[in-house]
């Protein structure tokens, strides 16, 4: 039995979900940079803690400042299991696999080249660290003695202002992806390279096969053919899918914070600039919805054309 979907349904719930979506979009904006605080309270950061990253004088000269700037910031990379990026396999901007060198005995006086022990990660591209909306710095990611730990600045009740505390947490970040990582064994990474390679082959596949649908519209009206079954079905086909990608995205996203729920603390926030991104799919669907509908309506008047001679 064949299916016939309203045209004014199927625009009608797009819609609907495209306006869900934007209230969800803006609600994590505000919600993830808002802070509250009283206006009475004095802003003090009593950061009593070790410094994350190699002091380096600025007595220096210039030349040696940079390079010794350079080696600590490669240092702190290191301890972080951040440093020296290896390749893997990822779902659009949802998850995918890496791996880095992880060394936390590095100091600036033992580093070699390629110091460390390869470290596997799955990578959570849609989720970063909260940024802190006040003056003071933002939550900053470190590893002291194989423990992962947040720095971030909390509300000190007895002095009435603010200090700066370590928070261990179960996760990793990556400064050069601005995402969450998981670490795992070189094993599950293999496993996990050849589902998410499956999975990233079809997608390939469906976009070639959404190009061709479009390429073979493109003939069909260049041979005086616009006002088709076929023409219509491949409009549709195109304009749901472009539709749907990010909503989908959106919601594995949603999904795959459901599924890591232990490594996530309220410090962990959406990634804001990856969703911004996922707007010009939709938009685009959009348009070839609209020309769905005008080639749609374009046939019905042909057809009744064709009947009037």
């Amino acid at each position: 039995m064949k299916v016939k979907i309203n045209t004014n349904f199927l625009v009608n719930s797009i819609v609907t979900i495209i306006v869900i979506l934007l209230l969800i979009y803006f609600a994590v904006i505000i919600l993830g940079t808002s802070q509250s605080v009283s206006d009475d309270i004095v802003y003090v950061t009593e950061d009593y803690l070790k410094p994350i990253e190699p002091v380096v004088s600025d007595s220096l000269p210039y030349s040696e400042y940079k390079e010794l700037s350079k080696k600590a910031e490669k240092i702190r990379d290191l301890k972080n299991g951040d440093w020296l990026h290896f390749g893997g396999i990822g779902i659009a901007e949802v998850i995918g696999t890496g791996g880095a060198m992880y060394c936390d005995t590095c100091t600036m006086a033992n580093t070699t080249d390629i110091p460390g022990v390869k470290q596997d990660y799955i990578l959570l591209h849609g989720w970063t660290l909260k940024p802190e909306s006040w003056i003071y710095d933002d939550i900053v990611f470190h590893i002291e003695n194989g423990q992962s730990y947040i720095r971030k600045t909390v509300k000190d009740k007895r002095k009435y202002g603010f200090k700066r505390v370590d928070v261990p947490v179960k996760f990793r970040y990556s400064r050069t992806d601005d995402c969450l990582m998981i670490p795992i064994s070189s094993s599950l990474k293999m496993i996990l390279n050849i589902v998410l390679g499956v999975i990233e082959f079809s997608i390939f596949i469906y976009m070639f096969y959404l190009i061709a649908a479009f390429l073979k519209f493109i003939v069909d009206i260049s041979k005086g053919l616009p006002f088709t079954d076929s023409n219509l079905r491949r409009l549709k086909l195109i304009a749901v899918s472009l539709i749907a990608f990010p909503i989908i995205t959106f919601l594995l996203n949603y999904v795959v914070r459901v599924i890591f729920n232990n490594y996530f603390t309220p410090d962990v926030a959406a990634k804001i600039g990856v969703w911004g991104s996922w707007w010009r799919f939709m938009i685009t669907g959009i348009i070839f919805l609209m020309l769905f509908k005008a080639f749609k309506q374009g046939k019905t008047l042909k057809e009744e054309q064709d009947l009037t001679i």
